[in-house]
């Protein structure tokens, strides 16, 4: 569904408390409401 603001807010959460967090935005900051496989066909 893309790098979305509640991504961004539990990776936060789990950084505050202790953890390494990594969250990749694999869609280039595309954000989807319906899971969208043509645009990851598109980008391989």
């Amino acid at each position: 569904m893309g790098l979305t603001k509640g991504i961004n807010a539990f990776a936060d959460e789990l950084r505050g408390t202790g953890h390494t967090v990594h969250v990749p935005d694999l869609f280039d900051g595309h954000l989807f409401t319906t899971i969208d496989m043509a645009y990851v066909n598109e980008i391989g």
